[in-house]
């Protein structure tokens, strides 16, 4: 008698109903073989909770760990969007391509930014955003930027075209063909690296 009224007021103050937020946790948490991915309409759903003070702390913590160790899919990160963008004025800003680069570089150059740059070149509107560094020992976007303005400066000089040309034509230069898929290589070092699949060639 005395273990059922201890148990009875032990649980007595606790929610007969999960939290609401705990089923996008159950749903990523449930190990290899059971966790799956959010649908959009899921991971809408969490995030608009989050953004509304409605997710405890410790909640959003285990969600955003959960999501790091599964990692995002594209899916789950188009209804991350959808509720920011039903949560905040969207910026008054005409882009025809959203362009994070949040995460910075560790091992490799930021060879994005080529790529945003031909983009842009061929008249799409670019909106990159996340330039800022936060984790020491990581190149980011915005001293990348910087780097590649100086070194273009460099490599301009004497050069017929804009200094983005001779940047490019010094890092191009004679670079085979890739011998794995067939993509042009750029110069890497001593080396040429292929950036479609990664493949190195001519390293001594």
């Amino acid at each position: 008698m005395r273990a059922a009224a201890y148990a009875a007021r032990r649980y007595s103050h606790m929610p007969s109903e999960p939290h609401p937020f705990a089923r996008f946790i159950a749903i990523l948490g449930r190990g290899k073989s059971l966790t799956r991915a959010l649908t959009l309409a899921e991971a809408e759903a969490a995030m608009a909770m989050i953004l509304a003070g409605e997710a405890r702390p410790e909640q959003i913590g285990a969600f955003l760990m959960l999501l790091r160790v599964k990692e995002e899919t594209g899916e789950e990160i188009a209804g991350f969007v959808r509720a920011v963008r039903a949560s905040f004025p969207a910026p008054a800003i005409r882009a025809d391509l959203d362009w994070p680069s949040y995460a910075g570089k560790r091992r490799r150059l930021p060879y994005f930014l080529l790529a945003a740059l031909t983009i842009a070149g061929a008249g799409w509107r670019v909106a990159m955003h996340g330039l800022e560094g936060h984790t020491e020992g990581r190149l980011y976007t915005r001293e990348a930027l910087a780097r590649s303005a100086a070194m273009s400066e460099t490599l301009g000089e004497g050069t017929n075209g804009s200094p983005l040309d001779a940047q490019l034509d010094r890092m191009m230069g004679d670079a085979p063909v890739c011998d794995v898929c067939g993509h042009i290589t750029v110069r890497n070092g001593a080396c040429y690296k292929c950036l479609n699949c990664g493949n190195s060639m001519g390293c001594s």
